[in-house]
C-alpha cells in the first residue's frame, strides 16, 4: 500500500502500481476543511503551516496564515461527497455516471482529471492498495 501525493506525481515516470489509476482510492489530504455554501456546493480550504527558518519565524511572529480555497461546482461537489477513503476512482465514476445520467467513460476521464487537479492543489492524496 502506498500514498501518492503531489511530490510523487511530479517525479519523472511516476506510475501507479498495477497500472490502473481507477483502482486508486482518493483520500482527503491532511488539513483540508470542506463546508457547503448557500447553494449546497462544497467549498474547500486548506491552511498551510508556516515554513521553517527565517520565513517560518516571521510568519509566526506576524501571525501570517496562508490558505488555499477552492469553490467546487455541482459535479465537483458530488465527486467530493463520494470521497470517503474507501471508494476507488472507478466506483466514484460509476456513481457519478448514475447520478448525472452521463456515460461511464466520460465520468472516468472526468474523475481522473479532477483527481489530478485536486492532487496538484494538495486537497487529496491517492491511496494505492496491493496489486
Amino acid at each position: 500500500m502506498g500514498i501518492f501525493n503531489r511530490r510523487k506525481t511530479r517525479e519523472a515516470g511516476a506510475r501507479l502500481p498495477g497500472g490502473d489509476p481507477l483502482a486508486a482510492v482518493p483520500r482527503v489530504a491532511e488539513g483540508v476543511e470542506a463546508r457547503p455554501d448557500a447553494r449546497d456546493r462544497v467549498q474547500l480550504r486548506k491552511r498551510w503551516r508556516p515554513a521553517t527558518g527565517v520565513r517560518g519565524f516571521l510568519a509566526r511572529v506576524l501571525k501570517y496564515e496562508h490558505t488555499s480555497r477552492l469553490d467546487l461546482d455541482e459535479m465537483g461537489s458530488d465527486y467530493w461527497r463520494l470521497v470517503d477513503g474507501r471508494r476507488t476512482l472507478a466506483a466514484i465514476a460509476a456513481r457519478l455516471a448514475e447520478r448525472r445520467g452521463l456515460g461511464e467513460d466520460e465520468c472516468r476521464k472526468a474523475a481522473l482529471r479532477f483527481t489530478r487537479s485536486l492532487m496538484l492543489r494538495h486537497f487529496v492524496d491517492l491511496e494505492v492498495r496491493g496489486r
